[in-house]
């Protein structure tokens, strides 16, 4: 029987609480309501400071603009923010060394897959692709997902089969994946990572894309290693760094 007065005031708490609820929801709701009439005084940002206006219109704090313009100039900045706004298209690197670009486009679309070619020779974007990673096409590593930006690294470094190459900062691999992929899989490819469950990454990457020049090594490219002067006829060091380039990605 004493439990009875304490299951009370549990049950008024709980209802005090689904009032707040209701009487929040209610205010944010007029909220919403407010803004979608008055849709262009909202859109309306009358501050003359060019940064802090490009701030508040696009979403980015003020130091970042103000290091855009100085580096790029204002037009190019305000076209970087609004692509920064823009949801990223997914796109994938065409593992060449088994199935032509064509032929893969060919079995996507006939999957009722929108594909699209890439800026990069081998790369293509995909539209309503669902569960990707679990498709017979990526298990058999028919491709890899892949950003352009990062295609174009490997483009640069030029490489060539039966070369030496390093790859300082390698994990998790899809720059690594791609050089073997561009020597065709002729030469030999050391890769470097600090991190012993990243090398598993390259190593699963590789072994699915059918590349087997790669050797993923735990080691620190920070530490002097006399064996590797004049080792390699290329050299990429990806290294960790600001991560500006991962900001479109937030808006996934």
């Amino acid at each position: 029987m004493d439990k009875v007065p304490e299951y009370a005031a549990i049950n008024e708490s709980v209802e005090i609480v689904k009032q707040r609820e209701k009487k929040a929801s209610g205010f944010v709701n007029g909220v919403l309501r407010s803004i979608l009439r008055n849709k262009q005084q909202f859109n309306q940002i009358n501050i003359k400071d060019n940064i802090k206006r490009l701030s508040i219109q696009y979403s980015h704090p003020e130091w970042i603009v103000k290091m855009f313009i100085d580096e790029f100039g204002e037009d190019f900045t305000e076209e970087l923010l609004k692509a920064n706004n823009t949801t990223p298209k997914l796109t994938v690197r065409v593992n060449t060394l088994k199935i032509t670009k064509e032929e893969l486009k060919k079995i996507l679309e006939d999957k009722g897959i929108n594909v699209y070619d890439g800026i990069v020779e081998e790369a293509l974007i995909l539209e309503d692709f669902s569960n990707i990673e679990k498709s017979e096409e990526f298990n058999k590593g028919y491709f890899i997902i892949q950003d352009e930006s990062s295609m174009l690294v490997s483009r640069v470094l030029d490489v060539k089969e039966g070369m030496k190459v390093l790859d300082l900062c390698s994990a998790p691999g899809g720059k690594t994946t791609h050089i073997a992929q561009l020597m065709n899989n002729k030469g030999q490819v050391i890769a470097f990572d600090i991190h012993e469950h990243k090398l598993k990454l390259i190593k699963s990457n590789s072994d699915r894309l059918g590349i087997d020049i790669i050797d993923a090594k735990l080691k620190d490219a920070e530490v002097f290693m006399e064996e590797y002067i004049d080792y390699a006829d290329r050299v990429l060091v990806d290294a960790p760094c600001s991560g500006l380039g991962l900001l479109r990605k937030s808006q996934k």
